[in-house]
């Protein structure tokens, strides 16, 4: 019985102590699993318009977990007066727009994209009491206004509808050569040489930590469907279309992922499994309806790396406690795809424990 007991514990003084020492040349991300809900979270609002200082309400609805989780995206133009928690299923955020124009809102559910909604912003009527017939004059747009470049009008002269399209699944090659891909955009209606369609402008969000590809990211001019674009001050392009006479009209997006360390999310936040989600919006249809269209594209990539596992046992132990470390190291080129969700199985020695 004696020597039962001691056996014991001797036993119970085995610990095996694992560190993982992650160690690699340039930039290594490793973080844990995360499991996305399928759940859907709906966006929605009691309308499609509002004025420009007029209070309005987002409401998201979902579940208590994906809730818990969910980040809501607005544009910087709108200024949240609110969030209130009306359960653990409903939450309203309240805004206000300080310039008109279309917006999209949307949000990020873990590593996800949820679809959002457009939402319309109409310059407020101020009425002036300069003269007896009371003169309307247009509320003064500011530097943040996303209205439609000067000398086009807000609202086309036809119905039409756009569809954005790119790759379902993309190749990381090689960290800063890596090319980017193209977005096609189409863009339906019913213009003909008879009557062109006219008045459109657009509006593309990119995925996040791309920038458009140069100059030649979108071709312009008098004879291309691109008229001219440029650079909102939150990243978005905004697009002038020539008169298009004809039925179907396409041209292309081309971006890169962005490689300034200055950003904050640039080339290297790039990892396998990532999903780039690609938005665009058009301006009013003659009608009043808002076209708009979403695509997700998932990017795929590799690291090759190395493990190399040593022990160690502290003086006087008597082999009775042991440190193992792994060392990985980066084998393969510098500019390869961020290492994430590392997973490494060693097999504990008969009769050893794990201390956490």
């Amino acid at each position: 019985m004696k020597n039962i007991k001691e056996f014991m514990i001797k036993s119970l003084l085995i610990i095996i102590t694992i560190i993982v020492m992650i160690s690699q040349v340039g930039m290594v991300s490793v973080i844990a699993d995360v499991k996305e809900s399928t759940d859907t979270i709906q966006i929605t609002s009691a309308k499609e318009q509002y004025e420009v200082n007029e209070k309005f309400d987002i409401e998201v609805k979902g579940t208590q977990d994906d809730l818990e989780n969910f980040k809501l995206n607005y544009p910087k133009n709108f200024e949240l007066l609110n969030e209130k928690n009306k359960n653990v299923n409903h939450t309203v955020y309240t805004f206000k727009a300080l310039n008109d124009g279309i917006y999209k809102v949307d949000g990020n559910l873990n590593e996800k994209s949820i679809k959002g909604i457009a939402v319309k912003i109409k310059a407020n009527e101020v009425v002036s009491n300069k003269t007896s017939t009371s003169e309307i004059v247009p509320a003064e747009k500011t530097d943040l206004d996303t209205a439609i470049s000067s000398g086009n009008t807000k609202k086309s002269n036809l119905e039409y509808s756009i569809d954005l399209n790119a790759q379902k699944d993309v190749n990381f090659s090689s960290g800063e050569n890596y090319l980017g891909f193209p977005y096609k955009v189409t863009v339906n209606s019913t213009a003909n040489t008879a009557t062109a369609l006219t008045g459109v402008s657009l509006t593309f969000t990119l995925p996040s930590g791309y920038e458009l590809s140069g100059d030649s990211g979108i071709v312009t001019g008098p004879n291309a469907i691109v008229k001219e674009y440029s650079i909102n001050a939150d990243g978005t392009i905004q697009i002038v279309l020539n008169e298009i006479k004809k039925t179907i009209a396409e041209f292309t997006i081309a971006i890169v992922p962005i490689t300034s360390s200055k950003s904050e999310t640039n080339v290297h936040d790039r990892y396998d499994g990532e999903i780039l989600h690609g938005s665009i919006i058009g301006s009013e249809t003659l009608s009043g309806k808002i076209p708009q269209s979403e695509k997700n594209t998932t990017l795929h990539g590799s690291t090759d790396y190395a493990v190399n596992k040593t022990a160690a046992t502290p003086p006087a132990s008597n082999n009775r406690f042991v440190t193992y470390t792994f060392n990985v190291n980066r084998i393969g080129s510098e500019k390869e795809i961020t290492l994430q969700n590392l997973q490494l199985e060693d097999n504990i020695p008969a009769g050893g424990s794990h201390q956490k």
